[in-house]
C-alpha cells in the first residue's frame, strides 16, 4: 500500500516540469503514489513526447486549462501568469473533487512550484498538505524573500523598481546581483513588469503555507544563501534515475540517434551546444554560432528546438548542415542528462538555465556562458552561482590545458586565423569576427574535470521529511 497520494504541480515551462518530473520518480521509489499536473497544452505534449516506450510506474499524469486561447503565446509570462493565476485555482479544485469521485486515493500533499503559489491556499482548503518546491537557485529565491525588507531600506520602491543603483549582495559567500538585474524587471516585456512582481509578492506569502520548502540546489554550491534561510531544505542536483530509462516530462521527443552519434567520437572530443526551452535567436545570430562552431574544426552536438530559429533560411541550414555533416550534428531535442554524462562531452555551450547548470555541475563538464538577453534575469545569477560551483573549470581556455604547441602550435593558429580571414571576407563589422574567434579558441577547452558523484543523500533526506509527516495519513 502506497505510503500517500502526492498531488505534483509545476509551472507550466519546460525548466519546471522536468525537476518535478525528477522528484515525482524519487517519491515513487519511496513509496508514494503521484499525481503529476499539467496544464492541457504541456499534457499533450508530454504524452505526444513520451510515446509507448515511457516508464511512469506509480506516476498519473492530469491536466487543467491554463486559461489560455488556444492561439496564444504561451512564451508570453506576463501573459501566462496572469492567466493562470485567475482561472486555474478553480480547475485544480475540480480535478481534485473529480479523482476523490473516480474512486482514487486522497490527495495527501501537494508539491507545488513556488511560481504556482495560488494552489497553495486550494490545497489547505481542501485539507490537503503542502510542500513548497523551488526549481532554480538558492540565490534567487533569497532575493525575491527578501524583497519586504529591500523596500523597508530604501533599496526598491512599492512596484519592485531600484530606488537607486547599487550592488547587492544578501550575505557573506552570496554572488553579487546589480538593482538593475533583479528577475521580476527582466522575466518580460517591460509594460508587464507589474504582473511578475505582484506574482512574486503573492508566491511569498503563499509560502507561509506550506509545512517544507525546498529546493533543487545543494550546501556545497549556496551555502550563503541556505544559511540565510537555515528552514528550506535543499535536495539538488535531482535525478531521475542512473540508467536515465525514467521520463523527464520533455515537451518534444528526444533524438537518441545523437547517443549513438557520441559514442562513436573520442572521449573529450564534442563541443555540446543548447539553450533550452524559451531562447530565441534571430537568423543572423544563428548564422554567427553556427560558422564559429563550424570554424572550430570541432565535433559538435546542437540542439535546434523547431521554434528556435524563426525566419530562417532554409536552403542556408541544408547547406550549413551539409558542410558539417562529416562534423557536426543538429536535433531539435535530446536527452541532456545523457549528453552531459557521455564520456565524449568536452564542453556545454549554454544559456546558464539552472537546469542546465546543475546537470553540467553533476556531470564535471566545463561551460561557456553565451547570455542571450541584453540584460539578462536569473540566467545571470545562475551563472555567477555556476563560476563559484565549477571554479575555472567553466571559463573556457586555461592556462597549460588544452590548445597551445600541443594543438599545433603557432602554425595551426595561423592556418585557423587565415580560414577565418576566408571565410569573413567581404563581411562587414568586427563583432562577428571576434565572436567567431572566441568559438575558434574554445575548441581547446578539454572535459578535464573530475566528475562529480551523484548526490542522492539529500534527496532522500526530503523524501523522508514528507514520508515521517505522512505516519498518520497513510491510506
Amino acid at each position: 500500500m502506497a505510503k500517500g497520494h502526492v498531488m505534483v504541480l509545476p509551472m507550466p515551462c519546460q525548466g519546471h516540469v522536468i525537476p518535478l518530473m525528477e522528484l515525482s520518480h524519487r517519491l515513487v521509489d519511496h513509496g508514494f503514489e503521484v499525481t503529476f499536473v499539467n496544464t492541457e497544452v504541456d499534457h499533450a505534449l508530454v504524452l505526444a513526447a513520451l510515446g509507448d516506450g515511457g516508464l511512469l510506474r506509480g506516476i498519473h499524469l492530469a491536466s487543467i486549462p491554463d486559461g489560455l486561447a488556444d492561439d496564444e503565446d504561451r512564451k508570453d509570462l506576463n501573459k501566462l501568469v496572469d492567466a493562470y493565476s485567475r482561472h486555474m485555482p478553480g480547475y485544480l479544485e475540480a480535478l481534485v473533487g473529480e479523482m476523490e469521485a473516480a474512486g482514487r486515493p486522497k490527495v495527501r500533499w501537494l508539491v507545488g512550484d513556488v511560481n504556482m503559489g495560488w494552489s497553495f491556499p486550494v490545497a489547505k482548503r481542501l485539507g490537503i498538505r503542502v510542500a513548497s518546491f523551488w526549481p532554480a537557485s538558492m540565490a534567487c529565491l533569497a532575493i525575491m524573500l527578501k524583497i519586504p525588507k529591500l523596500i523597508q531600506d530604501g533599496v526598491l520602491n512599492d512596484k519592485g523598481w531600484p530606488v537607486r543603483e547599487e550592488t547587492l549582495q544578501l550575505a557573506p559567500g552570496m554572488p553579487p546581483l546589480h538593482t538593475s538585474l533583479l528577475s521580476w524587471n527582466n522575466a518580460g516585456t517591460p509594460e508587464g513588469q507589474s504582473i511578475i512582481f505582484d506574482l512574486v509578492c503573492r508566491n511569498n506569502k503563499f509560502s507561509d503555507l506550506a509545512e517544507i520548502v525546498v529546493t533543487n540546489s545543494f550546501q556545497e554550491a549556496e551555502a550563503g544563501a541556505f544559511k540565510l534561510f537555515p528552514d528550506i531544505l535543499p535536495i539538488g542536483p535531482l535525478f531521475a534515475d542512473g540508467a536515465f530509462q525514467k521520463p523527464v516530462g520533455s515537451f518534444l521527443p528526444e533524438d537518441e540517434r545523437c547517443l549513438r552519434w557520441l559514442d562513436a567520437r573520442a572521449a573529450g572530443s564534442v563541443v555540446y551546444v543548447a539553450f533550452g526551452s524559451m531562447a530565441i535567436f534571430d537568423p543572423r545570430q544563428f548564422q554567427e554560432l553556427a560558422e564559429g562552431l563550424e570554424l572550430t574544426g570541432r565535433p559538435f552536438l546542437w540542439v535546434v528546438r523547431p521554434d528556435f530559429t524563426p525566419g530562417l533560411d532554409t536552403a542556408w541550414l541544408q547547406e550549413f548542415q551539409h558542410r558539417v555533416a562529416g562534423t557536426g550534428m543538429i536535433v531539435s531535442w535530446c536527452s541532456q542528462q545523457q549528453v552531459l554524462a557521455h564520456r565524449a562531452v568536452a564542453c556545454f555551450v549554454s544559456h546558464c538555465g539552472w537546469n542546465s547548470t546543475l546537470e553540467a555541475v553533476r556531470n564535471g563538464v566545463p561551460v561557456l556562458a553565451l547570455l542571450l538577453r541584453p540584460v539578462p534575469g536569473p540566467e545571470l545569477r545562475h551563472r555567477r552561482v555556476e563560476d563559484r560551483t565549477c571554479g575555472g573549470a567553466r571559463r573556457g581556455r586555461r592556462r597549460g590545458q588544452g590548445g597551445g604547441e600541443g594543438q599545433g602550435g603557432q602554425g595551426h593558429r595561423r592556418r585557423r586565423v587565415q580560414e577565418e580571414g576566408r571565410v569573413a571576407q567581404g563581411r562587414r563589422g568586427g563583432v562577428r569576427r571576434r565572436r567567431r574567434l572566441v568559438l575558434q579558441e574554445f575548441h581547446q577547452i578539454r572535459g578535464t574535470s573530475k566528475r562529480v558523484s551523484k548526490l542522492q543523500a539529500p534527496i532522500d533526506r526530503a523524501v523522508c521529511t514528507i514520508s515521517l509527516l505522512s505516519v498518520c495519513v497513510v491510506v
